[in-house]
């Protein structure tokens, strides 16, 4: 019985498939009217089939779904721009009629871009929808901006250009990154290269604004503040991300160089300024008038920063002993 329930349950799948012999069929037929253990399997089995096959009608039903949410999408987006488009002939006609040149209906035109980008374009891209609807974006506020421009003849397109993708750069650069994440040299660097990606456009911006204001005195304090500051956030940075120690001490390290930084600022600006700007070197707690009280307070913030970063340091070594 065992050997006969052996070469039943091998010929099942194909008894259950409907692709055996007549003689095959005969045999597990027979054996099933006789054998419990048997029927059992070829009922689970069965059961398995059904679930496939809802599975699969299931991936069919979603797939349907979806196209059919796609094809709506594209006919809405469609829509859209269509209506899009009547202020931009009403422009066109209006400027030839009146014997107009066609500067401000360029205006208009790529207003209704920058409009277009935030509704038309999500809806008629189906894969990195937000990848392209920040593109889009970005390039017809461009446009605008260089319309505005030329229409007004001014020279300020670089600096609104620049300050746009700054600005962008800030808030958007990491989820962009994201995007292409499975790229080996991005993988695991999404931080490193948005921090070189933001002070790369940070100084462009400062060069910018340098050959629009045409004047000497800007270039020594704008890049000597940018070189400081933007220093400091990349050493905070890399404190953070990089340094091979538990956290308790990266935060003792990280409080220690923000209290340093906010103590030492104004002796920074004094430097770089020669101004008159009152720093940490006049300090004195016996005298506390206006020539001395930022210094003081400047004084008390970096003490108590440096006390407060050495005891995280400390409790994060102690941390590490007990935990290795």
């Amino acid at each position: 019985m065992k050997q006969s329930c052996e070469i039943v349950q091998d010929l099942l799948p194909l008894y259950a498939d409907k692709v055996c012999s007549a003689a095959s069929r005969e045999l597990v037929e027979t054996h099933l009217g006789e054998c419990g253990d048997c029927q059992k399997k070829l009922a689970a089995l069965r059961d398995t089939e059904f679930e496939e096959r809802l599975h699969l009608e299931q991936k069919e039903i979603i797939g349907h779904q979806a196209s059919r949410f796609r094809r709506t999408a594209f006919t809405v987006g469609s829509c859209i721009a269509g209506v899009l488009m009547i202020p931009v002939v009403v422009c066109l006609i209006v400027n030839l009629a009146t014997g107009h040149s066609l500067d401000w209906f360029f205006i208009v035109l790529t207003a209704l871009l920058v409009t277009a980008s935030l509704i038309v374009v999500p809806l008629m891209v189906n894969r990195k929808r937000g990848l392209a609807t920040l593109g889009s974006f970005t390039v017809s506020l461009l446009l605008l901006l260089l319309t505005c421009c030329l229409y007004s003849g001014g020279h300020w397109f670089w600096i609104a250009a620049f300050s746009v993708l700054f600005g962008l750069s800030v808030f958007f650069t990491p989820f962009v990154l994201g995007q292409f994440d499975s790229c080996p040299v991005i993988h695991g660097r999404k931080g490193l290269f948005t921090m070189a990606t933001d002070t790369a456009l940070l100084f462009i911006l400062l060069i910018a604004i340098g050959f629009y204001v045409k004047n000497n005195a800007y270039w020594h304090p704008a890049m000597l503040n940018a070189l400081v500051f933007s220093g400091f956030a990349w050493l905070l940075f890399l404190t953070i991300r990089y340094l091979k120690v538990n956290g308790l001490v990266r935060a003792g390290f990280s409080v220690i160089e923000c209290t340093a930084m906010a103590a030492f600022v104004n002796d920074i600006e004094n430097w770089i300024l020669s101004d008159n700007v009152p720093g940490l070197r006049n300090a004195d707690f016996s005298f506390w008038g206006w020539e001395t009280f930022n210094a003081n307070i400047s004084l008390i913030v970096l003490l108590s920063g440096i006390c407060i970063g050495a005891i995280l340091i400390v409790c994060g070594m102690i941390r590490k002993k007990q935990n290795p």
